[in-house]
């Protein structure tokens, strides 16, 4: 049994996480710092610890963006190198991922992730009925 409608959303999924790091990394977190300072130096309240708590929120949009692209770099890996046999260290990744996307709130990745476990059990479901074995854990 090919698994080409799984590996296909899970491309899906590590480029869009992908394309979320980057833009969030260079576009969001860039913009937030200087939307940032810009707010405070206009109404006078430009202290050090204003700039420091800018800075540091800053850096957590940063780690959540480096986050986002190790699991789009890894989930490419997983898609490219999965087999048509079921795998449940597969499926706990893509639970994993999961919910990530639902404590970030990304409804986009979501719907991919939703998607994928939904079709790659399914399909495992078919293959035990087959006699068909899990591999992995």
């Amino acid at each position: 049994m090919v698994r080409k409608a799984e590996k296909i959303l899970l491309y899906l999924a590590a480029g869009w996480n992908i394309i979320n790091s980057i833009l969030t990394i260079f576009g969001y977190s860039s913009w937030f710092q200087s939307e940032s300072n810009d707010l405070l130096e206009s109404g006078n309240n430009l202290t050090y610890l204003n700039a420091s708590l800018v800075d540091t929120i800053s850096k957590v949009v940063m780690l959540y963006g480096l986050l986002t692209l190790i699991i789009g770099i890894i989930t490419f890996i997983i898609a490219k190198t999965m087999k048509p046999q079921p795998n449940k260290k597969i499926i706990l990744w893509i639970l994993a991922c999961l919910l990530f996307s639902f404590i970030s709130y990304d409804v986009i990745a979501i719907v991919f992730y939703l998607s994928t476990i939904t079709i790659y059990i399914a399909r495992n479901r078919a293959l035990k009925k087959k006699g068909v074995e899990y591999y992995g854990l």
